[in-house]
């Protein structure tokens, strides 16, 4: 099973929740360049060497996860004395991918018989509380920027130059959604931390459907707060919820969020909208559901519900981001 996700998204709260059933073990950022036993093992010294990797270097690289898989190789591992689901005995893989393979997800999927799982949170909270993005010159500098325009590598190469601390990051969260958002298919499963905060038991379950999961009581045990992995009652747990999904806001002016969100409109990415902390309609969960139940309704007085106020038809107007100098 593949997990695959941006860093500082919540991605490791969802890695627990699987991890937690039985039979897992789990291989935590298997292509972190960062990790000295991983570039030696992969054979791989940078990033853009990775970002870049031609069709003939797959069979190295499935050499490498199966090896991880089959519990040959450890470099990925986390510590089994500091984790609270280390297992003598396992019979399945959760891979934690959060640097590396978004140009190749379906491969993953497809070399390994997996199942994938796309893990997605707002763009902002997650670039603010990142302090550097490593993978952002390789993403412009490698084969991987084929996969975009020339007018949206030229915008991303001035704002790399020019562009805020913010702004870099929304553009590297970009360069890693853009491609898996345009190669999903029905059997993914689709998740944003955004409704698995608000709506844990429907996210929950669709987890459990849709990975096959055999023990959805444990993962219901293991429920928390993703920050404190405190268990609040129903009715303060909206409230926290709320919060967590509002706080970034405090931290960011309404140009500074027009500006980093325009970047999503320079890369045809519609899965959040300015002045919306919640994902598209089209991520959010009713497999189950009433299809035309509307997302839940957000505390009076919050961003949320001033957002909500605006009606269902609301739409930004994208351009491409004219702020930054030329």
């Amino acid at each position: 099973m593949f997990i695959f996700t941006t860093p500082r998204s919540g991605s490791n709260w969802v890695l627990e929740l699987i991890w937690s059933q039985p039979g897992f073990r789990c291989v935590d950022e298997p292509l972190d360049l960062r990790n000295p036993l991983v570039a030696r093992a992969l054979g791989i010294g940078s990033w853009e060497e990775l970002a870049g990797l031609p069709p003939a270097a797959l069979t190295r690289l499935h050499s490498y996860v199966q090896a991880l898989a089959d519990g040959r190789l450890r470099a990925a591992d986390p510590d089994p004395f500091c984790n609270p689901f280390h297992r003598l005995q396992t019979r399945q893989t959760v891979f934690r991918m959060v640097h590396g393979g978004e140009d190749r997800v379906n491969w993953f999927r497809d070399a390994f018989g997996g199942r994938i799982v796309f893990f997605i949170r707002h763009p902002i909270p997650v670039s603010l509380s990142r302090r550097a993005f490593p993978r952002l010159p390789a993403f412009i500098n490698s084969a991987y920027a084929d996969n975009f325009s020339e007018q949206q590598r030229r915008e991303a190469q001035r704002i790399v130059t020019r562009g805020s601390h913010l702004e870099r990051g929304v553009l590297d969260w970009c360069f890693q959604n853009a491609l898996p958002l345009r190669q999903t298919t029905p059997d993914w499963a689709l998740l944003s931390y955004e409704q698995l905060l608000l709506e844990p038991e429907v996210s929950v379950n669709y987890l459990s459907d849709k990975l096959e999961l055999s023990d959805a009581e444990t993962i219901f045990d293991h429920l928390g707060d993703p920050a404190t992995r405190a268990k609040p009652g129903a009715g303060t747990r909206l409230q926290a919820s709320t919060h967590l999904l509002e706080s970034w806001r405090d931290r960011v002016s309404a140009l500074q969020e027009q500006q980093a969100m325009e970047i999503l409109g320079l890369f045809d990415i519609s899965a959040y909208r300015l002045g919306d902390p919640l994902p598209a309609e089209s991520l959010w969960l009713r497999d189950g559901y009433d299809p035309a139940q509307p997302r839940p309704l957000p505390l009076p007085g919050s961003h949320l519900e001033r957002h909500h106020s605006r009606g269902p038809n609301y739409r930004p107007n994208w351009r491409i981001p004219a702020h930054l100098p030329k």
